[in-house]
């Protein structure tokens, strides 16, 4: 009796596994067609690469407690960074915008994260105009 009980109860049916397998199915074609596309959009990217350079670049100066030099390079298009107290420095290459000339070319933060800047920094990003405008309270600065 107890060998009849184990020799009936041997698994899944077929049925029964096509049948998982097809709920899957439906499910994972759900899933894949509500993926988001991605969109290669590098010019955004970059603007907001800038923006978290310098917002480094600002708590850097307050947490080391120093001054941080930062100077726009027009030419080679890239944005330096120099601690002043440990003299290091790094290098923002900007590779899908382009810097283009503005009333700013250096600026300094602060050991409390102030901005020694008034001005505006343009980009050229495919077409689309960016500027980082300056303000010299509090080392603030905005994207239009």
């Amino acid at each position: 009796m107890l060998m009849d009980k184990q020799l009936e109860n041997d698994g899944f049916t077929l049925v029964e596994t096509m049948l998982t397998l097809f709920v899957v199915s439906i499910l994972l074609f759900i899933t894949i067609v509500h993926i988001p596309k991605f969109e290669n959009n590098h010019s955004l990217d970059e603007v907001q690469n800038i923006k978290y350079f310098l917002e480094k670049k600002q708590f850097d100066a307050m947490r080391k407690e120093s001054l941080v030099l930062v100077r726009i390079d027009y030419q080679t298009n890239q944005i330096t960074s120099l601690d002043t107290k440990d003299n290091s420095r790094e290098v923002l290459k900007i590779n899908h915008c382009i810097l283009k000339e503005g009333s700013l070319t250096q600026f300094t933060f602060n050991n409390k994260g102030d901005s020694s800047a008034f001005g505006t920094i343009y980009l050229s990003c495919k077409n689309k105009n960016s500027k980082l405008i300056f303000q010299i309270q509090k080392g603030r600065f905005r994207i239009e």
